[in-house]
């Protein structure tokens, strides 16, 4: 029966190096999708008010775009690290506090505001096309 514990205590070790196996083929997995990820990036920012288009801007262009829809107003930058709300005059500022935004796909909304800003990319598929 001693000799039984052993084993077990052997096969335990074996599950263990396994599990670490495991957890460390996922980690490089999952970072090398994170690095190879910056091919998802935007080239264009879209601007809607009150669902109508406000304007299109380029992301390689950095700039200041203050947005009004009446006495609300938006400030939305662009640099090299994206797109982001940078004021806003909304009761809450979710949209200020989102942050940056690159990929294709991403979007910004100040409901209060009734401000919409997406990335778009080439090769982006919308959700009709799907």
């Amino acid at each position: 029966m001693g000799k039984q514990r052993k084993n077990d205590a052997y096969s335990l070790r074996k599950a263990d190096i396994l599990l670490i196996s495991v957890i460390v083929l996922v980690s490089v997995f999952t970072t090398f999708f994170i690095i190879t990820g910056e091919n998802d990036k935007g080239d264009t920012v879209e601007i809607y008010v009150n669902n109508k288009i406000y304007g299109e801007y380029s992301m390689s262009e950095p700039q200041e775009i203050e947005v009004k829809n009446g006495n609300k107003v938006n400030i939305v930058k662009i640099d090299d690290k994206g797109v982001r709300v940078k004021h806003s005059n909304c009761k809450n500022n979710n949209c200020v506090n989102q942050g940056y935004i690159t990929s294709k796909g991403s979007n910004i909304v100040c409901i209060p505001n009734r401000v919409l800003i997406k990335v778009k990319g080439e090769g982006e598929i919308d959700s009709i096309s799907k």
